[in-house]
């Protein structure tokens, strides 16, 4: 059979089937469509397509409306409410954990055993780790937290006192053109117009803002302190979220306000300008407005790196009794008193204008003057009162003056303790061990209030290593340790009925006596140096009321 042959009976074999094939597509054309539009049309598949356009469409045209209808400062500050109610809860949910954390590690264990105190001090630990990660990342207000707990080491517990030490010169992250738009809104151009040079690397940071080494016009050196760019905003909702956070609302407002620090150095300047160890940078009015301050130029050593300042030959001696006078006159005598002199907020430098023929004299550079405590005339002569009743060990006057100042009557030889951080003289007895040193971080002094409101007396040396079994020893500890953790218990209620005014007070105080630990000088008298600044304040109160 030939090819044309072949070819003829496939071609009419083709036209036989023709017609069935083009049925059978119809028929499956029609089944399709059919099944589809069926499908389409039933109610549950209706439903789904309208489910889907309002999870997807209601929300992506919401968003989409909001973000063009809405002007970018409006949007900001919504995402600053927005984000402030998330710290809020994240604070409450480190709280809640905190308090499980407790309850379930010292679960099954007998309070004051040796167990029960390990453990405890592993979950504090655990649960100042959550704080401190909490204020890193949330910053702003809770950040300004953690930093005050630091200089009150007699109310919180050492775990907490070690690792909030990170926070001490902790800054908040910078978003890219912050300082441009902060100098454009103020001075209508970026800093490089406004100065002749402008360092944008900071040269120092810290919770409410960054530093920066700049160049004036006329060829002076100047700091820059720029603020955070949205640190007001944040500082508004964080005190609204966490309502129990009200009562620091005024003061970190006026912090917040560089025009009022400003106005806090020029003060300051002229409160101690009878010290000629002291020095307040000059404010350049004309380059300060409400979030950024241009200080003079000062340059010193922060006073708390100690291998430096004996690198300059200067005496840590002179440098302590300097400063203890400077803020006893502050107390005392100006009623214009710091209240956050931390070591990064307090330099020193060599005084040029003062020649001596041993070490160098040094000056006190006094920075950062955005919180102060004003005290009036007659807390100034209460405190007066209470530190002399307290050195003369006059119990009448010393509750007096206590009660006077906010502190409960039972616990006012507690509250004196806590103010003049001085032993009482008929406490005396009740000397704190060298093999107790190291039991409870509490200060000697109110260690010793302790041991004499139970009357308490520890083993003498000899005692304790000869005549005691490890068994007794142990139970020793455990009531010792229980006796100050009552002890901090009442300190804490002492300092949360206080006014305002003392616990300013008292972070000053703290800050000073850490000052003094660090630099560890044996010889430095505090307790006259402080003293005679208070005899010459009373003297100017008695001279006051008989010229009245």
């Amino acid at each position: 059979m030939n090819s044309r042959c072949i070819a003829f009976r496939l071609l009419s074999l083709y036209k036989q089937e023709l017609p069935i094939c083009k049925n059978k597509s119809q028929f499956l054309s029609r089944y399709l469509t059919t099944n589809s539009q069926t499908q389409l049309n039933t109610p549950t598949h209706r439903f789904a397509i309208k489910r889907y356009v309002l999870l997807l469409g209601v929300p992506l045209s919401s968003a989409l409306f909001y973000r063009l209808s809405t002007k970018y400062e409006t949007r900001r500050k919504h995402r600053i409410i927005v984000e402030s109610i998330g710290r809020a809860a994240r604070a409450v949910l480190v709280g809640i954990q905190s308090v499980l954390d407790q309850q379930i590690s010292t679960l099954f264990k007998r309070e004051g055993s040796d167990e029960y105190i390990a453990a405890l001090h592993e979950c504090r630990r655990r649960n100042a780790k959550r704080f401190v990660n909490l204020c890193i990342d949330a910053g702003g207000v809770y950040v300004k937290i953690g930093q005050a707990f630091i200089n009150l080491p007699e109310v919180v517990p050492l775990e907490y006192y070690e690792e909030l030490q990170i926070l001490e010169e902790h800054a908040l992250r910078r978003e890219k053109g912050e300082i441009d738009t902060l100098f454009k809104r103020y001075f209508h151009g970026p800093p490089e117009v406004v100065f002749e040079n402008f360092n944008r690397n900071p040269i120092a940071a810290a919770s409410l803002a960054e530093v920066y080494e700049a160049q004036i016009k006329s060829g002076e050196k100047v700091a820059v302190k720029v603020q955070y760019f949205d640190l007001r905003e944040r500082y508004e909702t964080d005190i609204t979220t966490a309502w129990m956070l009200d009562e620091l609302h005024d003061d970190l407002t006026l912090e917040l306000d560089f025009l009022h620090e400003a106005r806090n150095a020029e003060r300051s300047r002229g409160s101690v300008r009878h010290l000629d160890y002291v020095y307040v940078p000059k404010v350049h009015w004309n380059l300060t407005k409400k979030r950024i301050l241009t200080y003079e130029f000062v340059e010193g050593i922060t006073i708390d790196r100690v291998d430096e300042l004996k690198k300059h030959n200067l005496s840590l001696k002179d440098i302590d009794e300097k400063l203890i006078r400077l803020f006893a006159e502050q107390i005392f005598r100006t009623g214009f008193v710091h209240a956050d002199p931390h070591p990064g907020n307090v330099h020193v430098r060599v005084n040029k204008n003062k020649k001596s023929k041993g070490s160098p004299q040094a000056e006190i550079i006094l920075l950062d003057h955005g919180l102060y405590e004003n005290l009036l005339s007659e807390e100034r002569k209460i405190l007066c009162d209470l530190w002399m009743a307290t050195v003369n060990n006059d119990h009448i006057e010393m509750r007096q003056t206590a009660t006077a100042l906010g502190a409960p009557q039972k616990d006012y030889e507690l509250f004196c303790t806590l103010v003049t951080m001085k032993p009482l003289p008929d406490t005396e007895k009740y000397i704190i061990p060298s093999y107790a040193s190291d039991w409870d971080p509490l200060p000697r002094e109110l260690q010793m209030i302790a041991l004499k409101s139970r009357k308490f007396e520890m083993p003498n040396e000899d005692e304790y290593i000869s005549d005691m079994t490890n068994e007794q020893r142990a139970e020793l500890k455990r009531d010792y340790r229980e006796l100050m953790d009552k002890k901090r218990i009442a300190l804490f209620h002492i300092l949360k009925q206080m006014p305002k005014t003392m616990f300013l007070l008292l972070r000053n105080l703290n800050a000073v006596r850490n000052t003094l630990k660090i630099h560890n000088v044996p010889d430095v008298d505090r307790t006259r140096i402080m003293t005679e600044v208070c005899q010459q304040a009373l003297k100017e109160f008695q001279t006051k009321k008989r010229k009245i």
